[in-house]
């Protein structure tokens, strides 16, 4: 029974059937912030409530700070052990910035995009545009965004803009240079053959 109580765990019961096992920091009306439970080094995780079905504490006598204030970026928990003026307090993490910076490590599926646009462009780099227009111009599907944290890519929407908008800039950005070398190996031949041609 004391293994029981001892890791015991919060649940946040998503609207889609998930369930967060996690440690709830501070519910406010917008959003529910949390950290892992049992891992003291968690960064703190962030749920809107427009998700979220219910949430349960493993101890209903935990005194989670409520609040209608959202307009800080600090969570707050307040400990039970601790005299009742003692806060302590995490600072949340830039989330759209951790998720543009995964993308920046983890995304790579732009291949096929960039590989056909060069291709369609050494053929033709007029043809070539149709390809480097479309790819640019649309985000990465999520099957091919290869993030590296599912439960904190769909939990937590800031880091989710982040990953999806990088991963757009760097697809549009390798297709765009495909395209532009495509053309410049189109260009030198024209230049080549116009200039034995003249001999």
């Amino acid at each position: 029974m004391v293994n029981e109580i001892s890791f015991a765990q919060d649940k946040i019961h998503l609207k889609d059937g998930k369930i967060i096992e996690a440690k709830i920091l501070e519910v406010n009306e917008i959003e529910i912030k949390y950290k892992e439970p049992n891992n003291n080094l968690s960064p703190i995780y962030v749920v809107k409530q427009e998700f979220v079905l219910m949430y349960k504490l493993a101890d209903p006598d935990s005194k989670i700070f409520k609040t209608n204030d959202v307009s800080n970026n600090v969570a707050y928990v307040k400990d039970p052990k601790t005299p009742e003026n003692n806060i302590n307090s995490s600072p949340l993490p830039d989330m759209y910035n951790k998720g543009t910076k995964d993308a920046a490590m983890y995304y790579d599926q732009y291949k096929g995009a960039s590989t056909s646009t060069l291709i369609i462009g050494l053929l033709s780099p007029l043809a070539g545009l149709v390809p480097a227009i479309a790819c640019s111009s649309t985000r990465p599907k999520t099957e091919n965004l290869g993030y590296p944290n599912s439960a904190l890519f769909e939990n937590n929407l800031d880091y989710q803009n982040g990953y999806r908008n990088a991963a757009k800039k760097i697809k549009s950005r390798k297709v765009w240079s495909n395209w532009g070398i495509a053309l410049g190996v189109n260009i030198g031949l024209f230049i080549l053959l116009s200039s034995g041609g003249g001999r």
